[in-house]
């Protein structure tokens, strides 16, 4: 039971939620809710919908918790939808919609930005506490121990023109993120590559 109603947009049925105190969390499938009386219903298998809950006892919570949607999205490349000849920047999330009248849960899919060829992410390690980044490695070279550690996330992308602009083929290297991406990697075309690299802090990593 939340303290306030909460508007019927704000948690969809079969929707992912997380609530939380100073000492605990707990994730759960909403599987009925009531926005004018602020209550959330979950119990184990709801729905038909995946992944449904496990157990029908997530813990007590107080005044102090808070619950908050869960949306999870997965960025990806893949061919474009528009343009199959090039690859783009895609996104998947778990989110509830209304389809013909029902109210459903699936992964949606969304194509973000045509002409990306390649997308690379470096975790960036604190190891003496200072705030800043004193090494960077890729999430396999990670051990589970240090993850706590990280506080930045480089991000590199590899773009591409639609059309084939240049007069040669492009046969240069291309340093993303640390990832060297050279002929014949990058596309035998003559289609202008061009690199985007930026380092970010995670808000709550970095004081």
């Amino acid at each position: 039971t939340l303290q306030n109603p909460f508007p019927t947009t704000e948690f969809g049925l079969c929707e992912i939620a997380i609530i939380c105190d100073p000492h605990q969390a707990s994730m759960f499938q909403i599987s009925g809710r009531n926005s004018a009386a602020g209550t959330l219903n979950y119990t184990s298998s709801p729905t038909t919908i995946a992944p449904d809950n496990a157990i029908t006892n997530i813990g007590s919570y107080g005044d102090d918790a808070q619950i908050t949607p869960y949306k999870p999205v997965i960025y990806f490349i893949a061919p474009s939808t528009q343009n199959p000849a090039i690859n783009s920047l895609k996104k998947r999330f778990f989110q509830a919609r209304l389809i013909a009248g029902v109210e459903t849960a699936e992964m949606w899919e969304e194509e973000l930005l045509e002409g990306v060829e390649s997308m690379q992410i470096l975790y960036g390690l604190d190891v003496d506490n200072d705030q800043i980044a004193d090494r960077f490695e890729a999430a396999n070279d990670i051990a589970a121990s240090e993850w706590p550690n990280v506080i930045t996330v480089r991000l590199g992308l590899l773009m591409a023109t639609g059309e084939e602009v240049t007069s040669q083929i492009d046969s240069n290297s291309y340093n993303v993120a640390g990832t060297i991406i050279s002929a014949p990697t990058t596309p035998a075309d003559r289609r202008l590559l061009y690199v985007v690299n930026t380092t970010i802090n995670l808000r709550n990593r970095v004081q």
